[in-house]
């Protein structure tokens, strides 16, 4: 599958970034992330689950909003997996003015804060640090398309489900995406509580993700 599914924009800065073509679950994901249905995607380290996770949400977004308040928000384990995702972003999405802001406990809030007050169309954080925001008002859910939880398993094996549910209630409707290397009883049993109906889409056999 080549990349002309992809918006000209984002197709050009995947190009520039030396992507020539998609792993096998990022061609399955793509779609799903087009299609707006909640889905779990399943799969190794390698297969692509990251770089699936900046591609949906940019094409899914397009550029930035007028509005301050984020239209999509991601869920990581820590720190060094926010600003991992934060650079990939940077990389594909340098041809949008779409605005990224990172939140994680390891930060200061009062920072934090302010850069969610001056606006942002994607938040990525910590699931502890993005439930602190919201309960202190300072993240506004009311404009969420899009909600994506990466490495699952140990989101929820830290005992951030509650939070997670919180911060799902508050949203009125949008995409639910959980990711996670193996699908096990805790990302089924806590993806149910706020996925309705998801897709599975699961890579069992290692694909390196094209660089």
């Amino acid at each position: 599958m080549s990349l002309k599914k992809f918006s000209e924009v984002l197709q050009t800065a995947m190009e520039l970034a030396g992507f020539e073509n998609q792993t096998e679950f990022q061609k399955k994901a793509i779609s799903k992330y087009k299609e707006g249905k909640d889905f779990i995607g399943i799969g190794p380290d390698g297969c692509g689950k990251t770089t699936s996770i900046v591609t949906g949400v940019i094409q899914k977004l397009g550029d930035a909003s007028d509005d301050d308040a984020p239209r999509a928000v991601i869920v990581v384990k820590d720190k060094e997996s926010a600003l991992e995702l934060e650079a990939e972003f940077a990389r594909l999405g340098r041809r949008t003015e779409l605005r990224v802001v990172v939140t994680h406990d390891k930060g200061k809030k009062v920072h934090q804060r302010i850069d969610l007050y001056l606006g942002a169309d994607i938040v990525i954080g910590t699931g502890k640090r993005l439930f602190e925001m919201y309960h202190q008002n300072g993240l506004n859910t009311g404009n969420v398309k899009i909600f994506v939880i990466d490495d699952a398993e140990e989101i929820f094996k830290a005992g951030l489900g509650m939070q997670i549910n919180r911060l799902s209630e508050s949203i009125q409707k949008c995409q639910y995406v959980v990711l996670n290397n193996k699908l096990t009883d805790r990302v089924k049993n806590a993806s149910a509580s706020f996925m309705f109906l998801p897709s599975l889409i699961e890579i069992k056999e290692e694909e390196p993700e094209e660089n």
